[in-house]
């Protein structure tokens, strides 16, 4: 050889530096390489090779590889130099000093993969480029993809003649026992001609099975088979961490001495006799395998947190992503969660980008921030899961059910959807939440057979049967089915019923009689009736002496359902006694932070959108909780079936009882959870879970999750529930309502006063109370009423409206007369809930009571032309607030009394009577004799 190169080296570059390499000058090797510009693919290729050898001659791999890469560049079909770099940028991750282990691993793969497309292109040797591109695979623990360059398609990449490559076979079956997977092993060895193969295999399967014995057997059987250093290293490697017996390693080390020295250095730890974990952490630092033969002992003694910390060094000293996962994951399994997160964030730090074990590493990462009720952090690393891989489902699901935790039923249907197909639940869990998804959002056609076909495969479950049913029919309460699809439904449904009659979930009630059809569910509607007991707390709610937002616990409703409806009657979101603090709190809270009460969202509800953007335009951020939201959405899917009748059973009558309400109602409550759900959406949501501070009520209750949360933050707390409002003073937290807050910017400036009037009159007309009597804001309220006894009316009911009693008089004869003509029975209605109000006002003097109602009837019936007409109404209005308050007299008969004399002063004694009996003519026939008496004793 010498001797050709000798007499081409004055002719040509290629043989001058190839004798120069001989030689050992690699400077003068690259320097003639260097000076050289071929012009050939080939002259290229061989000049890059040339060049990267002395490079790595002076011991300058990085060099060696740069040249080989640039080279690429060039002639990307230059498969043998491309091959060639990922060889050695495999060296570098393995024995030199690496950057980035996994890096070095992905480029190398990247290369060899490049290697095999070009050769296949030309039927050149494929495999030789896909066995570089395995080993890189299987050094960056990708298993399942390692196994994919072997495999032929569809179930892998390599072509049918790549995959009867017998050296692919044996790395096949090699692989297949690694991965436990042993019939698939010993099926591939029928193919495998080599012997040393077949015996490597069968070590692996025997080690596999904890059989040691027969795997050392196995493996000193392969290396008297093998016929080539690279077999016998790896029989040696894979002996070496038995302890056992070992074959002559002299000849093979003076080849390879430092694989060799590192095989006996494991040897020699591993056959040490007792505890080998002193000497196995004396050396651990000496090599990877070291590391980990000394977590196996230490996992093996039940030290995790040991093996964990011995893991977490080697991947800092090694920049090894792999070992950083393995020992986070320990960490996860011994229930130390921070750290496990903080050596998952590690791992992903060391990784770099497009690392295989990613998706499992951000799995631990999740679960570490899961068990630390991390569940924001836990949202966001379900979403980067899914981004890495849209297509693994168990990743898909950990985000929707992320998501449905959350309140975001949207984002969660969106989530569930892979290339526009929700996937499919496979567990109970996830088809609750997979139908309840459907139902809700899957607007197509397929709504009806996908349902169906989950309802089919899940035969054996008749629960979660009777759960699909029930999302199916209550799905088609709002969405038509089609003629086809009611037969189908019908079908399904009356088999299940036949078949699972006492089903929990979803069954049949046959009706009762014609003059009783609910009769039949009587003995079920008992059980669900309010106790005693909790009667009692219902009306002590309905009176504004508790939180309304019990009547969540007693009525079994979502807090913002119970808000909506008004379960308590009246609003109390205001009283006397906090006026002064609430004003304050308001005006100290603006510009910052406050958290957000359910009662104050369904407020904003109610008002106007763009007041309601005022308001909350008051301050920096909008707090709520997650739980809060999910209340809210509880709330907007029960009010959005616009249900207008529900059943009871009444106690005191001892039947079933229906309770109705109009089409309007139910459509204005539905609106208004929508705009509830929009309020809460524009709120930053804090995953607060579990009730901290304030557990009287357990540590799950929502109606108290926002308060809760305030007491924890420090924020000021914006809620329309004053006596939650005291709780939250009592716990050191700043406390208003949205009438604080109206009051408050008005004064400022920052509001023009029509508008809080408005505001305000609205909230009166939904029934808010003790907000004080404004003649303006009460007459807007009634005009938004139609002048009905609604909520205008209600807030005469309350003692502190009467404080200016003429004014609040007046309003009341006012209503008198807007509906003498028209509604007789709204007069009665008002003068009922006056009537009422001015005896609470009175308190406990049944006298001052008296003298109250006596009055009221009586500028009522001076105020009114139609006294004939309207005269019955007003005494069954004063009589009702009379049977509420024992004690106290009729007035009827003194006011008529009154009458009469007026009368006689104008007109004498005979017309007066006949005024007076025509007066009371409509009335009933004791009144007529009570006006009668009156005339009679009259003197003349």
């Amino acid at each position: 050889m010498r001797s050709l190169l000798a007499k081409a080296g004055g002719t040509h570059p290629l043989a001058h530096a190839a004798l120069s390499h001989l030689d050992g000058d690699y400077a003068a090797a690259e320097t003639t390489l260097m000076n050289w510009a071929p012009d050939e693919p080939v002259d290229r290729a061989l000049r890059a090779t040339l060049l990267s050898a002395a490079a790595m001659g002076s011991d300058q791999i990085d060099r060696a590889i740069q040249v080989l890469e640039q080279t690429v560049q060039t002639d990307p079909d230059s498969s043998g130099v491309g091959l060639r770099a990922a060889e050695m940028i495999l060296s570098r991750a393995r024995f030199g000093v690496s950057l980035s282990v996994l890096r070095d691993y992905a480029r190398a793969r990247q290369l060899a993969l490049a290697a095999r497309d070009s050769r296949r292109g030309w039927a050149g040797d494929s495999v030789a480029a896909i066995l570089v591109a395995l080993n890189a695979t299987a050094l960056a623990g990708d298993l399942d993809d390692a196994w994919r360059l072997l495999a032929a398609a569809p179930e892998g990449e390599a072509t049918s003649a790549e995959a009867m490559d017998p050296r692919l076979i044996g790395e096949r079956a090699t692989l297949a026992a690694l991965m436990g997977s042993e019939s698939t092993a010993l099926e591939l060895l029928d193919a495998v001609a080599s012997k040393c193969v077949q015996s490597m295999v069968r070590g692996w399967i025997a080690h596999g099975k904890g059989d040691f014995a027969q795997a050392s057997e196995q493996w000193l059987e392969a290396w008297q088979q093998a016929d080539s250093d690279l077999d016998r290293n790896q029989a040696a490697a894979a002996l070496a961490p038995l302890g056992g017996a070992m074959p002559d390693l002299g000849e093979l080390a003076k080849r390879h001495p430092e694989t060799v020295a590192g095989i006996k250095t494991i040897h020699e730890v591993m056959s040490t006799p007792g505890n080998r974990v002193p000497l196995l952490r004396a050396r651990a630092h000496e090599s990877e395998q070291l590391t980990i033969l000394l977590v196996d002992v230490l996992s093996e003694s039940g030290d995790q947190h040991g093996a964990a910390e011995v893991l977490r060094e080697g991947a800092l000293r090694w920049k090894h992503p792999l070992m950083m996962k393995m020992a986070a994951n320990r960490l996860l399994a011994a229930g130390d969660s921070e750290a496990a997160l903080g050596c998952s964030a590690d791992a992903l730090q060391l990784a770099g980008r497009e690392w295989a074990g990613e998706l499992d590493t951000l799995g631990i990462m999740f679960h570490a921030q899961e068990s630390l009720a991390r569940h924001h952090e836990a949202l966001l690393t379900a979403r980067r899961m899914v981004e890495l891989a849209p297509e693994n489902l168990s990743a898909r699901w950990v985000l929707v059910q992320c998501l449905v935790r959350n309140g975001d039923l949207k984002q969660a249907w969106a989530a569930l959807k892979y290339k526009g197909e929700p996937v499919s639940p496979r567990t109970s869990q996830e088809v609750r939440t997979w139908i309840g998804l459907l139902s809700k959002y899957d607007t197509s056609t397929f709504f009806l057979s996908r349902a169906l076909k989950v309802f089919d495969e899940w035969s054996a479950d008749a629960e979660i049967q009777g759960v699909i049913l029930l999302n199916i029919h209550g799905r088609s309460m709002l969405h038509e089915l089609t003629p086809t699809e009611i037969e189908a439904l019908q079908t399904v449904t009356g088999t299940f019923l036949a078949t699972h009659p006492t089903n929990a979930v979803f069954r049949n009630v046959v009706s009762g009689p014609e003059d009783d059809p609910l009769q039949a569910i009587e003995n079920e509607l008992k059980l669900q009736a309010t106790p005693p007991p909790l009667m009692e707390l219902e009306q002590r709610i309905r009176k504004g002496e508790l939180p309304f937002g019990l009547g969540a616990e007693v009525f079994n409703r979502s807090y913002t359902e119970c808000a909506i409806i008004r379960i308590s009657g009246l609003v109390y979101s205001d009283a006397t006694q906090f006026a002064t603090t609430g004003l304050k709190a308001a005006s100290e809270a603006l510009g910052s932070p406050v958290v957000l009460d359910s009662t104050a969202a369904v407020t904003l509800a109610r008002l106007d959108e763009a007041t309601a953007r005022s308001l909350v335009g008051s301050f920096s951020f909008i707090d709520s909780t997650v739980v809060a939201y999910r209340d809210a959405l509880n709330a907007q899917e029960s009010l959005a079936m616009r249900s207008t009748m529900s059943i009871y059973w009444n106690d005191e009558a001892q039947r079933v009882m229906v309770n109705q309400i109009t089409d309007d109602v139910a459509e204005g409550r539905s609106r208004c959870a929508e705009r509830v759900l929009s309020v809460l959406d524009g709120a930053r949501r804090a995953n607060w879970q579990r009730l901290e501070h304030v557990t009287t009520m357990g540590t799950h209750s929502s109606w108290l999750s926002a308060l809760d949360y305030a007491i924890d933050s420090g924020e000021s707390f914006w809620c329309d529930d004053y006596l939650l409002r005291s709780i939250a003073l009592s716990k050191g937290v700043a406390a208003f309502s949205t009438v604080d807050l109206l009051r408050h910017l008005v004064s400022a400036g920052r509001l023009a006063p029509h508008i809080g009037r408005v505001a305000e009159s609205v909230l009166v007309a939904n029934y808010y109370v003790d907000l004080g009597f404004d003649a303006e804001t009460m007459r807007l309220a009634a005009t938004l009423d139609r002048w009905l006894p609604a909520g205008a009316a209600a807030s005469l009911a309350r003692p502190m409206n009467w404080a200016n009693s003429n004014a609040a008089l007046a309003f009341v004869l006012d209503a008198v007369k807007e509906n003498a003509e028209g509604d007789p029975v709204a007069v009665q209605g008002w003068i009922q809930l006056a009537a009422e109000g001015l005896i609470r006002v009175a308190g406990e003097d049944a006298c001052g009571a008296y003298g109250n109602v006596r009055l009221l009837l009586a500028r009522a019936i001076g105020h009114t032309a139609q006294v004939r007409a309207l005269l019955p109404f007003l005494i069954a209005g004063i009589r009702f607030a009379l049977s509420q308050f024992p004690g106290i007299d009729d007035p009827l008969g003194e006011v008529l009394g009154g009458v009469h004399s007026k009368l006689i002063e104008q007109f004498g004694h005979a017309s007066a009577a006949a005024l007076l009996m025509g007066m009371v003519s409509n009335t009933s026939s004791d009144d007529q004799n009570l006006a009668a008496r009156i005339i009679l004793t009259t003197p003349m």
